[in-house]
């Protein structure tokens, strides 16, 4: 269970990615099926996922809905 923007939201699907440098946990991209995050080495892309008492969805209406950009920061 991860916090973004004070929203508990649970990963339901993920997969590893090259990524670039960056704080863990900051949002790199917004990608077609997700949004890239970036990991102590590496990054994660998140494809599925579930803010607290809400159903799961794609990646991609998770970044439309919450409208998630560039350098937000998960914690």
């Amino acid at each position: 269970m991860r916090f973004f923007n004070e929203l508990r939201v649970r990963v339901h699907a993920a997969r590893v990615d090259a990524g670039k440098a960056a704080r863990p946990g900051t949002v790199l991209a917004a990608l077609d099926d997700g949004l890239l995050v970036a990991c102590g080495s590496g990054a994660l892309a998140l494809t599925r996922l579930q803010a607290e008492g809400k159903r799961v969805v794609s990646g991609k209406d998770f970044v439309l809905g919450y409208r998630v950009k560039e350098g937000m920061a998960w914690s």
